[in-house]
């Protein structure tokens, strides 16, 4: 409903977490702008529409963990420009599409491991350049796109671990500069070439 919120203006945080939300109206949170974190776990979500956070101009941390979600559309969290986290882990996701995560530049941390992933699309990630942490541990990646990485040059943690991974491209880490932390663990990798890290 539109106005569920209305009059809430100072509100800084909301913890809807453990309900039965199945679905939200693209208004539901129109008057919630200096909303800073929203809290959506263990809900029954299945699909997160572009305009569902169009109003949060002020969100920094958007917990969405164990939900039913399958899919995210295109420019789902772009207009958020202040998102610091976004959390997606344990939900259905197979697939992560062209501009699905694009502009957040002042995003740090995405975690959506524990998913079913198979495919990262190639325009997937575009300009954040601030990404520090990508978590993508335990989904059914097999192989990943030779630019994955470029549109995330700063990244400094990268969990890939427990995927179906036989390959990986020359040069697919060369962007990573300033990489700290690789997790390749439990997948199903046969060899690495030299130049797969240059």
């Amino acid at each position: 409903n539109k106005n569920i919120f209305y009059g809430l203006i100072e509100l800084r945080v909301l913890n809807m977490d453990e309900n039965s939300i199945e679905f939200l109206n693209s208004d539901v949170f129109e008057y919630l702008s200096k909303l800073k974190t929203i809290h959506l776990q263990y809900n029954l979500l299945r699909i997160i529409h572009k305009d569902n956070f169009i109003y949060l101009n002020q969100i920094d941390h958007i917990f969405l963990m164990y939900q039913k979600i399958r899919q995210l559309e295109n420019f789902s969290f772009t207009n958020l420009k202040m998102v610091n986290m976004i959390s997606l882990e344990g939900n259905f996701l197979t697939k992560i599409s062209n501009f699905t995560l694009v502009n957040l530049t002042n995003l740090n941390f995405l975690f959506i491991h524990n998913n079913q992933i198979k495919i990262i699309e190639l325009n997937s990630f575009l300009n954040i350049p601030n990404l520090i942490e990508i978590h993508l541990k335990n989904n059914r990646l097999e192989k990943l796109n030779e630019n994955f990485l470029i549109n995330i040059p700063n990244v400094r943690k990268v969990d890939l671990s427990m995927n179906s991974i036989s390959n990986i491209v020359n040069n697919f880490f060369g962007n990573c500069r300033y990489l700290e932390y690789l997790d390749i663990s439990n997948n199903k990798l046969y060899a690495l070439d030299r130049e797969t890290f240059i």
